[in-house]
C-alpha cells in the first residue's frame, strides 16, 4: 500500500514537472489548470487589449448581437481607464442600466473621489438634476451661449416630436434659447411661458437688454410678434405641455439648478455614470437626457479648442445602445470633436439599428476601432467588407470572443477578461450602501413639484428681473 501512494505521488511529481516549469509562473498555471477560476484571478486582470491609445483617440464602434458579451467588451475598456490608464474623465451612458450599476460597483471607485452617479431611481424621493440650460455665470457671454445653443438645437426635433422642425421653428427655438441661457435658474419649462404672447412680456424685455450685440435682438423687436409666427410657437407650447406635464420624471429632472456640474467634474477628470435603465424610466426620457448630456458633451469639446492642447481634459465617452442618444450632426464629434479630446466608444446589438444610412457612414469611416462579436450574418458582412476581416471566423465568433481592428494593425480575435464579468469584483453590500448614500447627498434633491405646467399645476413662471 505504501509502494503503491509513493509510485501515485512520484507520477504526481513528473507530470508536473513535464507540464509547468519550475517557476512562479509555471506554479500560477499549474493552480490555473487544477482551478480553471483561479485563471480569471491571476491574469485577467493583467490582461490588456491590443489596442492604442492613439487609436482610441480615434473613437471606437463596438458591435455584438443578444448574448455575445458586448457589454463585458464595453466594461473591459473602461477597467482600463480605472485601474491603469486613468488620466482621463469618463461618462458611461447606459439605456438598460445593468452596465453602469456594475461599473459603479467596481472597487476602483469604491472611494467615491471620482464616482459621479446619475440614476433617477437611485433613491425613492431623491432625484439628480440635469438642466440642460444651467451653465456657469462666466460662460453667460455671447460666445459661450452660441457653443451651447448649436448643441442643443440637435436635441429638439425629438422633444417637439410631431411637429415639422422648419428652418422657422429652429431659429424660433434658437432665439428664443439664447435668452434663456443669460438667465440663471431658467429651464426647459420656461420656454412655454415664452411661446405664451399672453405672459412673455417679461421675457421680451429681458432679451432686449441682453441681446444689445446679437443679431436675435432685431428678431424679436419684428419677425417674434409676426402673426406668421403664432401658429408655430403655440405648436410648440402644445408639445412642452405634453412632453413635460406628462412626464413628471424627466420634468424633474432637467428643472431648477443641476445638482451636478458637468463641465466642472470632466475638469477634474471624475467618472459620471449616468444609468437611465429603461426599467425605471420611460424611453422618451432616457433618450432626451441622453442626447441633452450629449449636447453638452459636444459643446464642452469645441470650448476646448480655444485653450492650449496641452490644457484640455482628455474625456471618453461610452454610449451603449448607442442609437438611442446619437443625432446625425455626431459627424461633427467624430470629425472634430477628437482634436479637442473628446473620445467617443459607442456600442450596438446589430450594425447600423435605428441609423440612417448617412449616420451609420459616418460611424464606420470616422472610428478606428471597430470590436465585433458574434452577430447576425449580415452586420458580419458588412463589418467583414469594413475591416478584412475573414468571415468564417467572424460566424465562428462565441460568446466572450471579439474580433479587434484597431487602426492599421492586422484584425485579431481575443477573448475579453472575465474578472468583472456581471458582479464579479464588486465591493460588498455595506461598501455600497455607504457609497450609494454619499452619492445622494452630493448629487441628489429632494423631489419638487416642476415649474412646468400640467392639468393638476398651475404653471409658476420664473421672475425675471
Amino acid at each position: 500500500s505504501k509502494l503503491s501512494d509513493y509510485e501515485a505521488k512520484r507520477k504526481e511529481r513528473d507530470h508536473l514537472e513535464q507540464n509547468h516549469e519550475n517557476s512562479d509562473l509555471g506554479y500560477l498555471r499549474f493552480l490555473c489548470a487544477e482551478n480553471p477560476q483561479a485563471h480569471s484571478f491571476f491574469f485577467d486582470r493583467f490582461w490588456r487589449l491590443p489596442i492604442s491609445e492613439e487609436s482610441r483617440k480615434r473613437h471606437t464602434y463596438i458591435t455584438g448581437g443578444a448574448g455575445s458579451g458586448k457589454s463585458e467588451a464595453l466594461k473591459a475598456i473602461m477597467y482600463h481607464y480605472l485601474a491603469r490608464h486613468t488620466f482621463p474623465a469618463l461618462v458611461l451612458i447606459d439605456p438598460h442600466g445593468d452596465v453602469a450599476e456594475q461599473v459603479a460597483h467596481w472597487p476602483e471607485l469604491s472611494d467615491g473621489q471620482r464616482l459621479v452617479y446619475i440614476d433617477p431611481a437611485l433613491s425613492p424621493g431623491m432625484v439628480p438634476v440635469f438642466n440642460p440650460l444651467d451653465i456657469p455665470d462666466d460662460e453667460r457671454n455671447p460666445k459661450d451661449i452660441a457653443v451651447v445653443v448649436n448643441q442643443l438645437i440637435e436635441v429638439f426635433p425629438e422633444l417637439v416630436e410631431g411637429l415639422e422642425f422648419t428652418p422657422q421653428m429652429r431659429t424660433l427655438i434658437a432665439a428664443c434659447l439664447t435668452v434663456l441661457l443669460h438667465k440663471p435658474g431658467a429651464s426647459i419649462s420656461d420656454l412655454m411661458e415664452f411661446m405664451d404672447d399672453t405672459q412673455n412680456a417679461p421675457w421680451l424685455e429681458f432679451a432686449d437688454r441682453v441681446l444689445a450685440d446679437s443679431m436675435f435682438r432685431e428678431f424679436f423687436r419684428r419677425e417674434f410678434k409676426d402673426k406668421n409666427m403664432d401658429i408655430t410657437k403655440r405648436g410648440i407650447r402644445m408639445r412642452l405641455y405634453d412632453v413635460l406635464g406628462n412626464n413628471p420624471l424627466f420634468a424633474s429632472m432637467i428643472d431648477g439648478k443641476s445638482t451636478f456640474n458637468l463641465e466642472g467634474q470632466l475638469n477634474r477628470r471624475a467618472v459620471i455614470i449616468f444609468r437611465l435603465g429603461r426599467g425605471d424610466t420611460e424611453k422618451n426620457t432616457s433618450s432626451l437626457i441622453g442626447k441633452f448630456i450629449m449636447a453638452r458633451l459636444k459643446a464642452f469639446a469645441f470650448k476646448q479648442g480655444r485653450i492650449p492642447e496641452a490644457d484640455r481634459i482628455p474625456v471618453h465617452v461610452f454610449v451603449d445602445e448607442c442609437q438611442n442618444y446619437l443625432s446625425e450632426s455626431v459627424e461633427i464629434i467624430l470629425k472634430e470633436a477628437r482634436k479637442y479630446g473628446v473620445h467617443l466608444t459607442l456600442a450596438q446589438q446589430i450594425l447600423g439599428d435605428g441609423m440612417s444610412p448617412d449616420l451609420l457612414k459616418a460611424i464606420l469611416g470616422n472610428t478606428a476601432v471597430k470590436i465585433t462579436g458574434k452577430n447576425a450574418l449580415h452586420t458580419l458582412k458588412k463589418i467583414a467588407d469594413e475591416t478584412g476581416a475573414d468571415l468564417d471566423e467572424l460566424q465562428a465568433l462565441s460568446t466572450g470572443y471579439f474580433h479587434i481592428k484597431a487602426g492599421s494593425r492586422k484584425g485579431v480575435i481575443v477573448r475579453m477578461p472575465s474578472h468583472r464579468v456581471k458582479e464579479n469584483g464588486a465591493v460588498k453590500p455595506e461598501a455600497w450602501a455607504q457609497l450609494k448614500d454619499s452619492q445622494v447627498a452630493r448629487y441628489y434633491r429632494a423631489v419638487a413639484p416642476s415649474r412646468a405646467a400640467s392639468a393638476l399645476s398651475p404653471y409658476q413662471p420664473l421672475a425675471i428681473d
